[in-house]
């Protein structure tokens, strides 16, 4: 669980770098327009998203667990085409792949659990079995009074 953890956390990491280099560029370029409107609600959207290292961070971690993707790409479409693109293939691959990777990591420890658990009973019933019989061959034994494994009707009165 930790290496998962780590490993969603890398490829978070590696996407908000990405996503940080093009909203820094699109500020940059639209700050050095004559008339530039940095007030704007899509470059204060942007900026409340995406204005740093850990609110991507944050903006990533909370677009897959639950909150609208709509909302968190909306603002990048100004940025660029390219950058919507990098979105949708950061929610693909952990939505889609590393988030059912690790469900289906615990489903098949649950499985593996219960099948252990059914086991138990299984071998607690054979134990029994096992002294069950064991204790009627003792008990046949001391009927067979000629210890030859056979046991006459004269030796059952």
């Amino acid at each position: 669980l930790l290496w998962a953890c780590l490993g969603m956390f890398i490829v978070m990491y590696l996407f908000s770098i990405g996503l940080l280099q093009g909203v820094a560029r699109h500020v940059a370029e639209v700050a050095g327009e004559p008339r530039a409107d940095l007030s704007g609600d899509g470059s204060k959207k942007l900026n409340e998203l995406y204005g740093s290292f850990w609110k991507c961070i944050l903006t990533l971690f909370l677009s897959i667990s639950g909150a609208d993707w709509g909302e968190f790409a909306k603002p990048l479409s100004e940025v660029g085409w390219i950058y919507s693109v990098l979105w949708v293939l950061y929610i693909v691959l952990m939505v889609f792949g590393a988030l059912n990777v690790l469900v289906g990591l615990f489903v098949d420890i649950a499985i593996k659990a219960s099948a252990s658990d059914c086991a138990i009973p299984v071998q607690e019933w054979r134990r029994q079995e096992k002294e069950l019989t064991d204790i009627v061959q003792i008990a046949l034994q001391d009927l067979c009074a000629e210890r030859d494994g056979v046991v006459a009707e004269s030796e059952c009165s």
